[in-house]
């Protein structure tokens, strides 16, 4: 952990009144991959093994919290979260225990962000699912010597579709009546269901993967982590109209609540360096947040290893080293403390 994460901590730390410090308060985490703890060097890809630092269990930690619930699963979908879906598991609406702070990340599953991302790789999958095969064979001998024709085959007008669908009327199942809604019912159901009275539910919101291409350091040749920047600008935009689509959702869901219960924190920034400075998104050239290609936590550096290996991959045994891609384009180490950070801040306002 750098410097300047254990920094954002400590001043996130010391901005908490001394009310949110309270040891009997109890933390619930809902949601998928970004909330789970994928990215982290012990993620195993299985649901509730793989948070032990993640974000969520630091800002526990950050509030003293000796409650802390753990129901967020890499691969959930907003139906694995109201009523059972995909995953193939109780929902974790179910399995949960109203608790004071609920936090939550969701939605990007059911853009199909994850499958967007490995098609724009040039690969057949890309999966974080627990149990589910990673990568086809070959595709990163295929990758890292260019023998792939890489780009998104889904337009940016059709991703940022996907995003203005999550307000849908229809788009959601909220119970097991069958009830339906858009991302801001969704908020709401979850409010009802799982936070205590008094408590407030926090929708964290995902991170910037990439920086801005005109910072690209030379070496990228166009491309950061395997993404051409055609791409990486595309992805970029998309994320940026999923944060404004979950602020309209939170306002929403206070609407339907009748008082402000849930809240949405913006982590773009915190990544981008707005807030200190230095820009913690793939290929920006400071200390980044995020896993690239994952064969060890923070990415390969696809030109950096191609140098290294000298005439090319062959031979290269990933699964001798370690290789879990499942974590790629997720919070390292230091992306889950800063966004911890970040949410700590916002609770000591």
């Amino acid at each position: 952990m750098t410097r300047t994460v254990l920094a954002l901590l400590l001043l996130a730390l010391l901005a908490l009144p001394a009310g949110a410090a309270t040891p009997a308060s109890s933390v619930l985490v809902l949601g998928d991959s970004y909330a789970s703890g994928e990215g982290l060097p012990t993620a195993s890809g299985e649901c509730g093994t793989e948070a032990e630092r993640s974000w969520g269990a630091l800002v526990a930690a950050g509030i003293g919290s000796a409650d802390l619930q753990l129901l967020a699963c890499s691969g959930a979908e907003v139906a694995d979260v109201t009523v059972g879906g995909p995953l193939g598991r109780p929902a974790q609406l179910v399995a949960a225990r109203p608790a004071d702070l609920v936090l939550l990340t969701l939605g990007g599953n059911d853009l199909g962000f994850v499958e967007i991302v490995a098609d724009c790789l040039g690969f057949a999958r890309l999966e974080t699912s627990p149990g589910g095969a990673a990568l086809e064979e070959g595709a990163w001998t295929a990758l890292l010597t260019g023998d792939v024709d890489q780009g998104c085959d889904i337009t940016q007008e059709e991703l940022l579709g996907r995003v203005e669908a999550l307000a849908d009327p229809d788009r959601f199942v909220l119970d097991d009546a069958g009830t339906t809604g858009g991302l801001g019912e969704v908020y709401a159901t979850v409010a009802r269901r799982a936070v205590a009275e008094d408590g407030r539910l926090v929708v964290v919101g995902y991170p910037a993967l990439f920086s801005d291409v005109a910072a690209w350091p030379a070496r990228y040749v166009q491309r950061c982590h395997g993404l051409r920047a055609a791409d990486a600008e595309a992805l970029a935009a998309v994320v940026l109209a999923l944060d404004e689509r979950v602020a309209v959702a939170v306002a929403t869901a206070n609407e339907l609540l009748g008082e402000d219960v849930v809240e949405h924190v913006s982590v773009l920034d915190a990544v981008a360096g707005t807030v200190d400075g230095e820009d913690h998104r793939l290929c920006g050239g400071g200390d980044a947040w995020i896993n690239g290609l994952t064969l060890v936590e923070g990415g390969v550096d696809v030109a950096q290893l191609l140098a290294q290996l000298g005439a090319g991959p062959g031979g290269l045994d990933l699964s001798a080293i370690g290789a879990r891609p499942g974590g790629s384009f997720h919070p390292s180490t230091a992306g889950h403390a800063g966004i911890a950070a970040t949410v700590l801040e916002t609770l000591g306002d």
